[in-house]
């Protein structure tokens, strides 16, 4: 597990993992100074917790990410201290929702307000999240921007495995919250096996109805895909718009109706989007 900044050279790609930013080892002492900081005025703290598909994925110690994640979490509500000043909430994405369904990718949700600190709640709703669905990494940042009061000191922790698979654009997220001086920490879990890289090559154009060849590089993990669809969308896995990896170059159908599609690397079941590829259709 890693603490780190948000917002150093290795975190600003756009829709893609949060990358290999400055870190340091983190601990659960760490973690409470950095909700608590330094400041005597009213502080508002909001805990995100990834409960994208990638965090069933297992640690080298045999833990489940998740489980690991939550009990970071679990640990830091107990041990925060009883303070009017204090105010914790808590918002989840990844976990109504499995990655290939519609509206995954908007799939987050503020689960416990920022309101004093109710740690029965906080701690319910933790130990309750089931990992299933997307990683709306820059989404549920903007939206949490918009959690918080206008006043007082605000700071986010966010307990992820580091990949955006919604398109998000990081660097924007950290542009807005330099602006409104909210401070975002980073707690990572395998970010260096999360953030792996993967590229695809292909035509960039081809004709409707016909085939033609795509030749990738990446991890091949088990359940790792291609697809092809439109941006902005979610493909269902199991349609003919989908080639799960084997060789290169996978041969896909273009779609019978012309127009702008892409395609995209996917990683494992959590449908983390790895490398993205504008593809026309004529």
């Amino acid at each position: 597990m890693v603490l780190g900044p948000f917002g150093s050279a290795g975190n600003r790609s756009r829709g893609r993992g949060l990358g290999r930013a400055t870190v340091w080892r983190g601990s659960l002492l760490v973690l409470v100074l950095v909700v608590m900081g330094v400041s005597a005025a009213q502080t508002y703290v909001e805990l995100i917790l990834d409960a994208s598909g990638s965090m069933y994925n297992r640690l080298g110690d045999g833990r489940y990410r998740i489980e690991a994640a939550k009990q970071v979490l679990v640990d830091l509500i107990s041990g925060l201290p009883a303070s009017d000043d204090l105010h914790v909430g808590l918002r989840v994405y990844g976990t109504r929702l499995q990655a290939t369904a519609e509206g995954a990718c908007e799939d987050s949700h503020l689960e416990v307000p920022i309101a004093g600190v109710d740690r029965s709640a906080l701690r319910t709703v933790v130990e309750a999240t089931l990992a299933r669905g997307a990683t709306p990494i820059a989404l549920s940042l903007q939206l949490a921007a918009r959690d918080f009061p206008t006043a007082g000191t605000r700071r986010v922790v966010l307990v992820t495995d580091g990949l955006e698979s919604c398109g998000g654009d990081l660097e924007e997220v950290a542009q807005l919250y330099a602006e409104l001086g909210i401070d975002l920490r980073i707690v990572g879990f395998d970010l260096s096996a999360g953030a792996a890289s993967a590229s695809l090559q292909a035509p960039a154009q081809v004709a409707a109805g016909t085939l033609f060849e795509v030749h990738w590089q990446g991890p091949a993990g088990q359940g790792d895909a291609v697809v092809l669809g439109s941006p902005g969308t979610q493909v269902a896995l199991g349609t003919n718009s989908v080639r799960r990896i084997f060789s290169s170059p996978l041969i896909m159908p273009a779609p019978a109706a012309p127009g702008e599609y892409e395609l995209r690397y996917l990683a494992g079941s959590g449908g983390q989007v790895l490398h993205r590829l504008p593809l026309t259709v004529g």
